[in-house]
């Protein structure tokens, strides 16, 4: 009777074991893939990887490491107010490095995300540039809301300009509720404050992960 009982518990554990180390080796790939998919959408390369254990975090948006690369990626530039930090804050480490994203008015040639672990502040670096003509038409048509009523005015004023105005800096932001909100290290580029721009920029990509 003993054996009787103890043979289908027996297989029940052993089919538990088999199905969780298969959740661990596949759900990582699955979710990198997902997400790699998303990035490029609107065309450009991506790798990404994840780890998690156990991997079940993942469904979660939670995990050990997330790093992605990619170049060439095309978004939609929003308002910062997506909640898309959510993707990221649950992992203890992050290290996003994109080349070549086309963001709205943006080119950004550089632009880099890394939290370390245990870490709640993010290191942000963006290298881009945007035409005044474009911006002042972006802001001033594309983006409603708060940020385009405070940078629709001043892209305006710059309108006249035909050359390139670069843009290089270094800040730190943190996540409020999964919103980007930049707390130092950032100012202005020609007039225009730099610290929504930078929010939108981040909620743009990271909506993709």
């Amino acid at each position: 009777m003993r054996r009787s009982v103890a043979l289908p518990i027996g297989i029940v554990v052993a089919f538990l074991i088999v199905a969780l180390a298969l959740t661990q080796l596949l759900l990582p790939v699955l979710a990198a893939s997902r997400i790699q998919r998303r990035l490029t959408k609107g065309g450009g390369s991506a790798h990404v990887s994840v780890h998690a254990f156990p991997a079940l975090r993942l469904l979660f948006h939670e995990g050990d490491s997330i790093r992605v690369s990619g170049s060439g990626l095309r978004v939609q530039l929003g308002t910062g107010k997506q909640h898309v930090l959510k993707n990221l804050d649950g992992f203890g480490s992050a290290q996003i490095h994109l080349r070549d994203v086309a963001a709205g008015p943006f080119h950004t040639r550089l632009f880099t995300l890394d939290k370390a672990a245990g870490s709640s502040t993010y290191d942000l670096v963006v290298q881009a540039s945007f035409s005044p003509a474009r911006l002042a038409s972006y802001f001033g048509s594309a983006l409603g809301g708060s940020l385009g009523g405070l940078l629709g005015g001043l892209a305006g004023g710059l309108a006249a300009g035909s050359q390139p105005v670069p843009v290089a800096v270094q800040a730190q932001l943190v996540s409020e509720d999964g919103n980007p909100r930049v707390v130092g290290g950032v100012g202005t580029v020609a007039g225009i404050p730099m610290g929504p721009v930078l929010e939108a920029v981040t909620a743009a990509i990271i909506a993709r992960l």
